[in-house]
């Protein structure tokens, strides 16, 4: 097994995942997305064991991950993929056939669960996280959030990589959807425990936030939404961006207000 962390800056957060990783595994790649330089050569003395993987230019989460994964699997059948605001509590059990397995996720440093998987609705254009094993049992379409899951390669290779035209925000979405199509459907295992700092990589940018979010909501609930329900997919889309089109122009964020126009039209 191989142990992936995605990096973008954030070096103090990087270097927490990091070390969390290290304690439990010595197999550990640490994607260096487009981060500055003395970011990541400082993260390179700290780490000297770990397999350091340099990405010039910010290829975003799809990219990064998908660099990441084809590095690690290389070598490994079975990669955990850990973002830097994650940190590994312990390791999960090794199935004995290929699988593609969401953590427990709990908010950082606490007994409240972010997510025990999550679950998408295309025609509402709604995703959540699922608080429980049933919650996500019952879910017609499943999907395991980025932020951490364990992976075998038959899998992804099955799969495809994450789409790069995606970026970063509901490409977790569209590859758990493409797994479940190849007969992979996405599994928790709920006694491996992550922290998670929730938001804490991207979220003051709202290119990420709101341009990036808006815009794939839109294409991937199009996707996965059948013909016959697409005219209750455009009414919700356009309810929920009518009411935020309010709230950024009473709140005189106009720049905002354009990204969101973007999204919509892109």
């Amino acid at each position: 097994m191989a142990i992936v962390v995605l990096s973008f800056n954030h070096p103090e957060l990087t270097a927490r995942a990091t070390q969390s990783a290290l304690k439990l595994h010595n197999n550990v790649y640490l994607v260096h997305n487009g981060s500055e330089k003395r970011f990541s050569k400082s993260l390179k003395s700290q780490f000297p064991l770990v397999h350091h993987l340099d990405l010039e230019k910010n290829l975003g989460f799809s990219g990064g991950v998908n660099f990441g994964l084809k590095s690690a699997f290389e070598k490994s059948k079975w990669v955990v993929l850990l973002t830097n605001d994650c940190t590994l509590q312990n390791l999960p059990e090794i199935p004995n056939e290929p699988a593609f397995i969401a953590p427990h996720i709990f908010i950082q440093k606490s007994t409240r669960t972010d997510s025990l998987g999550g679950v998408f609705i295309p025609r509402l254009a709604h995703i959540s996280h699922c608080k429980s094993i049933e919650d996500f049992e019952l879910a017609k379409h499943k999907y395991i959030p980025g932020s951490a899951f364990l992976i075998h390669q038959k899998v992804f290779s099955d799969t495809g990589p994450f789409d790069e035209a995606l970026g970063t925000y509901w490409e977790d979405v569209d590859f758990s959807q493409r797994a479940m199509a190849n007969n992979h459907c996405p599994r928790v295992e709920p006694n491996w425990h992550i922290w998670h700092g929730r938001g804490k990589t991207c979220h003051k940018d709202r290119h990420y936030t709101l341009y990036l979010f808006q815009r794939n909501r839109k294409r991937i609930s199009m996707k996965y939404t059948k013909f016959i329900y697409k005219p209750i997919l455009f009414i919700n889309l356009w309810i929920t961006w009518i009411k935020l089109m309010f709230r950024l122009v009473f709140s005189s964020r106009i720049q905002d207000l354009r990204l969101l126009l973007r999204a919509i039209q892109d």
